[in-house]
Parts: structure tokens; C-alpha cells; sequence
């Protein structure tokens, strides 16, 4: 039987054990040397600079929303009278804007016997719209 002494070590190791220690040692050096700064550049997150102040600013600035509202009565009176009070109770309202507009009988809408044929013989008679154009 033969002894191993630490200077002779490498001489017993086969010689393809070099170059899988010198592979794993490569790829190591690999890992470490390209792998990781590429992994921390690729994961890092994008932070842009806000712009607080204006942000800051809007919530200094009243918004203010405009709602147009229509109203059916068949005693136009009656719808006037209405209008008049709503418009009396949003006349000092600092977040709506409203706008009331009555809508006027007519012998359709007098033959409607529900309320859903009523509305959508007014929807089909005053059609919606949204957006800055809205009249």
C-alpha cells in the first residue's frame, strides 16, 4: 500500500480532475465577475425624479365638476317649481356645477305607462352625450 503525502497529492489526481477543477473554478469566476452585476443592473428599479410641487399644487386647486340634469315632469309647472329648488341648493356648491334643463311632454310621453317606457322614450328623444361637447 502506498502513502499519499500533501506534496505528492496532485500527482495521484487524474489529469481530466485539473480541468474539471479549473472549470468549476472559470465558472465561478463567471458567475461572480459577469453574472451578478448583470443580475443587479437588470433587477434595479427605474426611479424617476417627481415633480412634487406641482403635485403639492393640485390639491390647491378647486375641481370643480360640470353635470347637466335633465328633469321630466308632465306639469311643466311642477318641473319648474323643481328646478328652481335644485338650482337654489347648487348655487353655492364648490364641487358641482350643475345645469338643469326640463324636458317637455309630449303626447308619447304622455301614452307611456311605465316608468321604463318613459325613460326610454326620453333617451330616445334627448340623446346623451359625454365629454366637454355635452349639451
Amino acid at each position: 500500500m502506498r502513502t499519499i503525502t500533501p506534496q505528492g497529492l496532485f500527482t495521484f489526481i487524474p489529469f481530466y480532475y485539473k480541468f474539471r477543477i479549473g472549470a468549476t473554478l472559470a465558472f465561478i469566476v463567471v458567475i461572480i465577475g459577469i453574472g451578478v452585476p448583470m443580475w443587479w443592473r437588470t433587477t434595479t428599479v427605474y426611479r424617476v425624479n417627481l415633480p412634487s410641487t406641482e403635485i403639492l399644487s393640485l390639491s390647491e386647486t378647486p375641481i370643480k365638476t360640470a353635470v347637466q340634469v335633465a328633469i321630466y315632469t308632465q306639469d311643466t309647472s311642477r318641473g319648474q317649481l323643481l328646478i328652481a329648488e335644485l338650482q337654489s341648493a347648487f348655487s353655492d356648491n364648490e364641487i358641482w356645477s350643475v345645469e338643469f334643463k326640463q324636458l317637455s311632454p309630449t303626447p308619447k310621453t304622455q301614452e307611456a305607462h311605465t316608468p321604463a317606457a318613459l325613460e326610454k322614450l326620453l333617451l330616445e328623444n334627448h340623446v346623451q352625450s359625454i365629454g366637454p361637447d355635452a349639451k
